[in-house]
């Protein structure tokens, strides 16, 4: 009887070793699963927002800070007073921080201030997410 080099060589593995490489195959199969079903998640996610939706200015006013009668004095504690510098050196010099820009999150409606020219980068300090003010 003729045996083929195929059939030789099967016939020399042991039982363990088919098992691993079934375990193995069984794995990458199960992986590659998840990872189609996550990119398809997150794909149906991206396409919920409307990817035109960036920064905007559009939005009310901050509220402004309630100062109308002021607290009773003996709820605040006075400001203390700055210490001198001792080298007399002149103070630094406050830096323009520039434009104040007013805006709200398209994901999560939280407002805040950003500063400087536009077009400015910046992540939404409520939920994280990145956007562009234009």
């Amino acid at each position: 009887m003729r045996t083929s080099l195929v059939a030789a060589l099967v016939q020399g593995v042991p039982d363990w070793v088919w098992v691993a490489i079934g375990a193995g195959l069984l794995l990458l199969v199960v992986l590659a699963i998840l990872l189609a079903t996550r990119k398809a998640q997150r794909a149906s996610e991206a396409a919920e927002t409307d990817p035109s939706l960036g920064w905007d200015e559009s939005m009310a006013p901050l509220p402004e800070p309630a100062v109308a009668g002021g607290p009773p004095a003996d709820e605040v504690a006075p400001w203390p007073e700055p210490v001198p510098d001792p080298s007399g050196a002149a103070p630094p010099a406050t830096a323009d921080v520039g434009e104040v820009h007013y805006c709200r999150c398209p994901a999560c409606q939280t407002q805040f201030t950003v500063t400087g020219p536009k077009p400015i980068v910046t992540n939404c300090p409520g939920c994280g997410k990145k956007g562009y003010l234009r």
